[in-house]
This record gives C-alpha cells, structure tokens and sequence, in this order.
C-alpha cells in the first residue's frame, strides 16, 4: 500500500472536473477520506472544524483565493501541510505559494504521478518509496482502435479505466460549452470574463488529459489579460479548429 494510505485529505478547488480528477486519484492511491470545498471561504471552515493530513490548495478561486485562505489557516495556527495547486509555471509564483504559508507547490495541468509523490512526501513528512500509482490496469488499445481520424486529440488519462474516461468525455462536453461562452464574451467585449473562462479551460483541459489544449488555452488567458481583442478572436477561431480534432475515450462495450 502506497503512504497515502488512511490519509485524510482536504481538497480546495473551484473545477468540478478538476475536484473529480483529484479526488478519484487520491482515492485510488489509498486515502482513506477526500473531503472538497469549492472555494477558499469553504475550505478554510473545513480545514478548522475537522483533521486532516495534508490540504490541496487551488490558488485561484472566487470568495476566497488561495494564499489568502492559506495565510488565515497559519494565523488561526493551523499546521497541516499545504500543497498549492497552481496554472501558473512561473518563477515568481512558487515563492507566492511558500511565501503565504504553502509547504509545497504543484502546477497545472497536473500530472498524475507528481501529485501522488507530492501529496505522500507531505503526508508521511519523508518521501516514500512505496510505488505511488492508482490502480491501474493493462492499457487496452480498443479506444484507440476505435478512433476516426490519424490526427484526433486524445485524453492522456489512463482512459481504460471507467471513472477516468467518464472524466474525459465530461471535458468534451465542458469544451463545446465553454467554446461558445468565450464567443459569446468576445460578442460583448467582457475581458474579465475571457479571461476567467481561458483560465478555466487551461486547468480543465490538462486535468482531463487534453494536454495538447493547453498552450492555446494559455494564449487566449493572456491575450485577454492584455485585452488585446483581435488577437482573441484570430486564438479562439484557431482553438475552434483544434476543438474538432478533440476525441472522447470510446465507449467499449
């Protein structure tokens, strides 16, 4: 059994398919409890009324980011590790993390096997050599057999797995809907709105395995941060041709 194993762990993030991911990960590598708050205003009253082994942190969240909920878990003298989740690879943005009282830091889109070593280091304090994988079993070529197109974007999720497969045709879903409220917020020139829905979109894609999305879902979050409209337009045309390439595990009866 992995070091995760009878861990308690509290998880705060505000993607539902990203809580799915996270949890079902943990979850097969042996925690014995995932409990989730969707925002930092939650996870802060979460984190004081129960006891948990290591706390997941999302950076940013609405109500309340992460290094805010992190600073006023230390003030209250709350001491469990926390891993900050983060969709910005920067330099800066690990001392930020440290800085506000996070013991460790994660980038998204997260890869599966960091999480596990991260979360089991925090957990046991020592890294543990135990192998920390989900169960997984034989890799099944059938959803790839079943594909359509040479050039097909797939989930990089072990997909032969039910649960992780029914994460990746949920992103397919999320992906058209989110395509046409990013049209719809170009229409009414709402940067905020672009914004917050690129920056989604980059934590999503790479949670659900859709890793090729998540350098264009990148530029749109910056191009709307610049405000720089016309490029928005040409980013979300040429995401829109990438999105027909995008393919669902196939359902293998």
């Amino acid at each position: 059994s992995s070091s995760l194993s009878s861990a308690r762990i509290l998880l705060v993030e505000d993607g539902e398919l990203n809580r799915r991911l996270i949890t079902t990960v943990l979850e097969h590598a042996g925690a014995q409890t995932v409990d989730v708050a969707p925002d930092g205003a939650a996870g802060v009253k979460r984190a004081m009324e129960a006891s948990y082994d290591v706390i997941l942190m999302d950076m940013q969240m609405p109500v309340l980011n992460g290094y805010e909920a992190t600073r006023r878990l230390r003030e209250a003298g709350c001491t469990v590790p926390i891993l900050a989740l983060t969709a910005h690879a920067m330099t800066g943005d690990r001392q930020k993390c440290l800085a506000a009282g996070c013991n460790d830091y994660l980038s998204k889109p997260i890869d599966i096997d960091e999480l596990l070593e991260k979360v089991g280091s925090l957990v046991s304090s020592c890294p543990s050599d135990a192998a920390l994988e989900p169960d997984s079993t034989p890799s099944e070529p059938a959803t790839v057999a079943s594909s359509s197109r040479p050039d097909a974007i797939r989930s990089q999720l072990p997909v032969e797995n039910p649960v992780f497969a029914q994460i990746a045709r949920d992103f397919v879903d999320y992906l058209t809907e989110t395509l046409e409220a990013l049209e719809a917020a170009i229409h009414a020139e709402d940067l905020d709105e672009l914004e917050r829905l690129a920056h989604d979109l980059l934590g999503t894609a790479g949670g659900a395995g859709y890793v090729e999305l998540t350098e264009p879902a990148r530029r749109l979050e910056e191009a709307a941060r610049l405000g720089n409209l016309a490029q928005l337009e040409r980013l979300l045309s040429e995401f829109q041709d990438l999105a027909t390439r995008v393919e669902p595990p196939a359902l293998i009866s």
